[in-house]
């Protein structure tokens, strides 16, 4: 899922691109709105009606025309009134992964939507975990500037800060893909957007 963009900077990346063509069709329309990172819709529940039930209130705010064709299901409704799992052929597990799956087209890019890590009862728009961010990085749609976290790279300390430095002032040079990750020391994660130059997110 890509960010909206302003025009000016959008004309400014057709002019210094080498294929225009394949820079527009990267910039798809999100939906209107999108899930903050960091978002928790639901905790201390792992009671399927209830998970949904704080879902769908958000969905309702997220995009009111999505919400209302999920609320077509008469079986969805039933199930919500009455919380009978046994009623066919309403699957209420099924339905929870596949509206996760609904969720996470209003989370912003590198992030998923499901349990946090360390809490399974909280419910939200959340970073993608480590090994998934490695994934998608070995895929080249991602370039992550780790903090150095070893005593023998005092070196790469610097290289660290000044590519966190020149990214800030809008000089992306040395990243090869459309985001780039800047993950800090304490833990903090910043996204960035090549094209437009821009922070997409922070957590």
């Amino acid at each position: 899922m890509k960010t909206s963009v302003d025009a000016s900077a959008l004309v400014e990346s057709l002019l210094e691109a080498e294929d225009p063509k394949t820079l527009l069709r990267s910039y798809r329309l999100p939906p209107k709105q999108l899930l903050t990172v960091g978002e928790e819709i639901s905790h201390g529940t792992a009671i399927t009606r209830d998970i949904m039930r704080r879902c769908l209130h958000r969905l309702a705010r997220l995009d009111p025309k999505r919400y209302q064709k999920e609320m077509k299901s008469r079986d969805l409704r039933d199930f919500l009134l009455t919380g009978d799992e046994d009623a066919a052929p309403f699957d209420p597990e099924y339905y929870l992964d596949r509206l996760y799956g609904l969720m996470e087209e209003y989370c912003p890019p590198f992030t998923t939507f499901g349990s946090s890590e360390g809490d399974g009862t909280s419910i939200g728009c959340w970073p993608m975990d480590s090994m998934t961010l490695q994934d998608v990085e070995d895929w080249g749609e991602l370039t992550r500037i780790r903090y150095p976290r070893a005593a023998a790279q005092e070196n790469w300390y610097q290289d660290w800060q000044d590519q966190v430095v020149a990214i800030r002032q809008g000089n992306f040079e040395r990243v090869p893909t459309e985001y780039v990750m800047i993950e800090h020391k304490d833990g903090t994660l910043e996204l960035w957007h090549k094209p437009t130059k821009k922070r997409v997110w922070k957590y």
